[in-house]
């Protein structure tokens, strides 16, 4: 059986008989014919297995997968459910559902010559593992070299029909004699049709091994070796670089860069780094699960650049909770948007100082609230990278582009202060002050500079959940503890309020809420509407209020007094300097403090990036924003929040591609 890159042809070996055996010990020549056979997977990861995939694998360039190590079965909270490592050993022969396909990797078995000269009718073929570490399915039906949208060797992924075959599929083991190939897919082999899909079940650096015995005599007449030279890691976490910043909000340095235990994998990379920053509710283990999921699904579609995955402090403050399935969740958003910011110092040296890196050489994105890090340490620290992909962006799109405020802010804006003039809310206070520091306290134009600094792409959907456009309405109190539809801009519309002091001192212990959308309650407090009082139209008219008395007494609720300690900035009723007063510019020109006001106390008045497309990136619009909807293999329905990682591949597996192709990172 000929099993090298060509496969086929003729041989002449000469062999000589044992003295004893009754062989005759003369020398005899034998002219035998090589009959083709290839074990061959899709090295490319184009979703196609063709000739372009031969000759790629080795002894000394191994195919490299990873062990199914983790639990895609709670669907209930998805959010923690591909951590590495939380089910390491699986030995069920089933296919959880089709985000568990993401751990199978295809393998066409070119047995077509071969089976005609020991036909099946005849012989079994079995696949077997010498240390049972794989677990295969048979997909006959599966074209490899026809497009994966149809029914080519990745359309497991791509295609909701082959992805609920494969789940109709038995699972076979590989353990012992290992498990007999189906007369169904042999005669589709016999074509050149079929592949298996492989689940990785224990780490080894062992291929399986084919084995064809005579069924009559029960006789083994093939064992075919070291067909598809693999290493399988433990876990996906062993071919990626990492690095946890969390401990920078407490003043602490940042982790070490961990760097792939497989060295052959590590040296393959192309000299091209992707950086991922998750967002918001991620704690540790749950960053686990996002850069592992994020990864493979690149991974997939062709991704050889180096990989590195960042955990930052996005959780401060998070709670559980016991319902009908474990729900974690973490009331202080605010807090967690002011980490962002004082953890981008860390990621900009950290991205910078990456082995080889340059800024021609590196693509970085961030999901939900991890763009206020990556849009940070871009624009704030110099953090060099060529393209960056805002992903579900929780960052108001007027940091990017100023004028979204015009045609936003009555619809982010608190309904009780639709009536009054823009110049008395607090998010417009820094217009007060146009030559000192505080007329950096405002969000728009906070990353204006993006777009002279890198290519950014953004990545939103038009039917968001968690980045819905404001309504103009307040928002339930319920909806802003569980962060659930339209909890973004219900966020900008609670600073200031009791309702914030309640949420982020339950979360991270901040009883107070400052500025915002709260009256000043010393002075200008009968200019609210108080229904059992006087009717809206009654109201004091607010024209004779100078813009001297609104530099020294806000018409909102006065920003908080704060200080400067190790990790950042933090409320000081007693030491903080009151920005009203003469020295009111000194705190708003140090990084902490400006951050601390931004998120905590001036609300941003524009809608979502991560929902709408954002203008002035490019001339040609589409060149920077895609509406994810849009790369839908199928109508399923609304694009949320954390699809991106969430949602079944063959239904954002589009994203994921364009990213590929978008970065250069084949």
């Amino acid at each position: 059986v000929g099993t090298d890159a060509k496969g086929e042809g003729t041989a002449t070996i000469q062999a000589q008989g044992n003295l004893g055996t009754g062989y005759k010990n003369a020398p005899e020549q034998k002219t035998l014919k090589l009959v083709p056979v290839e074990v061959i997977t899709d090295c490319d990861r184009d979703g196609i297995i063709n000739d372009d995939d031969r000759g790629k694998i080795s002894d000394g360039k191994p195919f490299v997968f990873w062990v199914n190590d983790d639990d895609d079965d709670d669907e209930k909270a998805p959010h923690f459910g591909d951590v590495p490592q939380t089910n390491p050993a699986p030995s069920d022969l089933e296919v959880k559902n089709r985000r568990d396909l993401l751990d199978f990797f295809p393998v066409q078995l070119r047995l077509k010559e071969l089976l005609a000269v020991l036909p099946p009718e005849k012989y079994s073929y079995r696949i077997a593992h010498p240390e049972g570490a794989f677990h295969f399915i048979e997909m006959p039906l599966v074209q490899p070299d026809s497009g994966p949208q149809g029914q080519g060797a990745g359309s497991y992924l791509a295609n909701r029909a082959m992805a609920d075959f494969a789940l109709e599929r038995a699972m076979l083991n590989t353990e012992d004699m290992g498990a007999e190939l189906s007369p169904d897919y042999l005669f589709s082999a016999k074509s050149g049709m079929g592949v298996i899909l492989v689940e990785a079940k224990s780490a080894t650096n062992q291929p399986f091994e084919i084995i064809i015995s005579e069924k009559k005599k029960r006789k083994e007449v093939v064992r075919i070796l070291r067909a598809l030279p693999v290493e399988i890691v433990e876990n996906p976490e062993s071919l990626y670089w990492r690095v946890n910043i969390r401990d920078v909000v407490k003043g602490d340095q940042p982790g070490e860069v961990k760097e792939p235990s497989s060295k052959w994998f590590k040296d393959s990379r192309k000299d091209q780094w992707f950086v991922f920053c998750h967002g918001y509710n991620v704690n540790t283990e749950a960053a686990r699960g996002w850069n592992s999921e994020i990864f493979k699904r690149l991974y997939h579609k062709g991704c050889n650049a180096r990989f590195l995955g960042v955990s930052w402090e996005g959780c401060q403050g998070q709670l559980e909770a016991e319902l009908p399935f474990e729900f974690v969740f973490t009331p202080d958003y605010w807090r967690n948007a002011y980490n962002a910011f004082v953890s981008s110092h860390a990621l900009a040296n950290i991205v910078n100082n990456l082995p080889g890196n340059n800024k021609s050489k590196t693509i970085i994105a961030g999901h939900s609230m991890g763009n206020l890090l990556v849009s940070s340490a871009i624009c704030d620290h110099g953090l060099n990278t060529e393209k960056y992909f805002l992903l579900n962006a929780a960052v108001a799109r007027e940091a990017y582009n100023a004028n979204y405020v015009q045609t936003d802010r009555n619809s982010v804006c608190h309904p009780e202060w639709v009536k009054f003039p823009a110049r008395l809310w607090s998010s417009d206070w820094f217009n007060f002050f146009p030559s000192d520091a505080r007329k950096n306290l405002t969000w728009q134009g906070r990353f204006g500079n993006l777009a002279e600094k890198t290519t950014p792409h953004n990545y939103y959907s038009s039917t968001e959940d968690v980045l819905d456009n404001g309504k103009g309405k307040m928002p339930p109190m319920n909806e802003l503890l569980v962060k659930d539809t339209g909890a973004w801009v219900k966020q900008e519309m609670s600073k200031g309020l009791a309702t914030k002091a309640f949420v982020t001192g339950s979360g991270s212990g901040n009883w107070t809420s400052c500025g915002g959308w709260g009256f000043n309650p010393d002075t200008y407090l009968n200019y609210r509407s108080n229904p059992l009082d006087l009717p809206t139209d009654q109201l004091p008219d607010t024209k004779n209020i100078t813009e001297n008395e609104l530099r020294s007494i806000p018409f909102f609720k006065p920003f908080t007094r704060l200080a400067i300690v190790k990790g950042g900035a933090v409320p000081d009723s007693s030491n903080g300097i009151d920005l009203s007063s003469s020295k009111g510019s000194e705190h708003p020109s140090q990084y902490a403090i400006r951050a601390w006001l931004l998120c905590h106390d001036i609300p941003a008045i524009s809608n979502p990036t991560g929902k709408n497309e954002v203008q002035g990136w490019s001339q040609n619009i589409d060149e920077s924003n895609t509406d994810m909807n849009k790369l839908k293999s199928i109508n399923w329905g609304a694009w949320k929040h954390s699809d991106l990682k969430n949602a079944d591949m063959d239904v954002v597996g589009g994203v994921f591609a364009q990213m590929v192709t978008r970065g250069n990172l084949k």
